[in-house]
C-alpha cells in the first residue's frame, strides 16, 4: 500500500486571491493615517484616525496573515502512507508513526469537512480533511478505517453519518455530473451560480455607498466594505463543487431565519452609515444609527446560529443510529464504481 495526499489546487487559488484582497483592504483602511486635516473628512474626534488604523491592522492584517498561511500550507501539507507507516506533515509539525502504534483514532466533525485525530504515545497528530479534494478525503477515510483496528476508533458512527456517507454519495457521481437526485424536503441545491447572482447584487450595492462616501469625505476607508464582499463571494464560490451540493435550507432549520435576518442587518449597518452622511447628518449621529443596527444584528445572528447548531446536533444523533449499517451495506459496491 502506497498512498500520498496533497491539498487541492483551489487552496492555492483561494490563498492568492484572499491575500491580494486582504492586503488591499489593509492598505485602504490604514491609508487614513496619511490624510491631511482628518477632521474635514469625518474624523472629528481626537483618536478617530488611530482607531480606524488600528482596527484595519488587526482585522485585515490578521486576515492577510491567514491568507499567507493558506499559501504556505498548500506547498507544505501532505499525508503519505507506505504499508503501515504513516507520515503527516503540516505547517507546524511533521509526524511519522506506524499504524500499529496508534492508541486511539478519533473521527471529528469539526472543522467543516471533518478531522482525523491520531493519538500515538500520548502525542496527538491531526489531519484536517477540508483542504483535500473530496475524492482524496474518501480515500483517506477508507484507508484509515481499514488500517486502524475498529476497537481503537472513536466517534465513527456520527462521523459516518455527517461526513463519510454524504461524501461517498457525492463521489459516486461522474466528474462534472449533476446531483443524483433533487434535494429532499428541507434541502436546497447550492451552486456556484447562486453565489454569482448574489454577488451581482451585493457588490454594486456595497460599492455605490462606499464610493459616494469616499467622494464626499475623501477617506478611502469605505472601500473596505466592497473588498470584504468580494472576498466573501470568492471564498463561498470556490467552496462549492462545480456540479453543486445539496444542503439543508437555512430557512427550514430552526433559528435559520433569525440568523439570516442578522446577516442582512450586518450588511445594512455600514450602508446606512454612508447614506446618512450623504443625507447631511453628522458623523456621530450616523455612527450611532449604525451601532443601533449592528449590535442587535450580531445578537440575532449569534442566537440563530446557536439554535441551528442545536437542531442539527439532534438530527445527527437520530440519523446516526442507521449510519453504520448503511455504510457497511453499500461500501463494497461503492468501492467497485468506475
Amino acid at each position: 500500500m502506497n498512498e500520498s495526499f496533497r491539498l487541492r489546487r483551489s487552496i492555492l487559488v483561494q490563498g492568492v486571491l484572499s491575500t491580494l484582497v486582504c492586503l488591499a483592504a489593509t492598505v485602504g483602511s490604514t491609508s487614513v493615517a496619511f490624510i491631511d486635516e482628518p477632521a474635514k473628512h469625518g474624523f472629528e474626534r481626537e483618536h478617530s484616525v488611530a482607531i480606524v488604523v488600528g482596527m484595519g491592522l488587526v482585522v485585515f492584517g490578521g486576515m492577510t496573515l491567514l491568507s499567507l498561511y493558506m499559501l504556505r500550507a498548500y506547498y507544505v501539507e501532505h499525508v503519505a502512507v507506505v504499508g503501515t507507516a504513516v507520515s503527516v506533515t503540516t505547517v507546524f509539525q511533521k509526524r511519522d508513526f506506524d499504524a500499529a502504534a496508534v492508541d486511539k483514532l478519533t473521527w471529528k466533525l469539526q472543522p467543516v469537512g471533518g478531522k482525523i485525530d491520531f493519538c500515538v504515545s500520548n502525542r496527538r497528530t491531526k489531519v484536517e480533511l477540508s483542504g483535500y479534494s473530496e475524492e482524496d478525503r474518501l480515500r483517506m477515510i477508507r484507508l484509515f478505517r481499514a488500517l486502524i483496528p475498529e476497537e481503537k476508533q472513536v466517534d465513527w458512527r456520527l462521523f459516518c453519518q455527517k461526513i463519510a456517507l454524504p461524501l461517498r454519495d457525492r463521489c459516486s457521481l461522474s466528474p462534472g455530473g449533476k446531483l443524483a437526485s433533487p434535494a429532499s424536503a428541507g434541502e436546497v441545491v447550492i451552486t456556484r451560480a447562486r453565489y454569482d447572482r448574489m454577488a451581482a447584487v451585493l457588490l454594486p450595492a456595497s460599492l455605490v455607498p462606499a464610493v459616494a462616501y469616499w467622494w464626499t469625505t475623501g477617506a478611502p476607508v469605505s472601500l473596505v466594505l466592497p473588498a470584504f464582499v468580494g472576498f466573501l463571494w470568492l471564498f463561498l464560490r470556490y467552496s462549492i463543487r462545480r456540479e453543486g451540493e445539496s444542503r439543508p435550507s437555512l430557512i427550514a432549520v430552526p433559528g435559520g431565519r433569525t440568523a439570516l435576518f442578522g446577516v442582512v442587518a450586518v450588511f445594512c449597518a455600514p450602508i446606512s452609515f454612508a447614506v446618512l452622511l450623504l443625507a447631511g447628518l453628522s458623523t456621530d449621529t450616523a455612527r450611532t444609527v449604525e451601532l443601533l443596527i449592528l449590535a442587535p444584528a450580531l445578537l440575532l445572528f449569534i442566537y440563530g446560529s446557536y439554535r441551528m447548531g442545536k437542531q442539527r446536533g439532534r438530527d445527527a444523533e437520530i440519523a446516526a443510529t442507521t449510519a453504520l449499517d448503511r455504510w457497511n451495506r453499500n461500501e463494497l459496491a461503492a468501492q467497485q464504481l468506475p
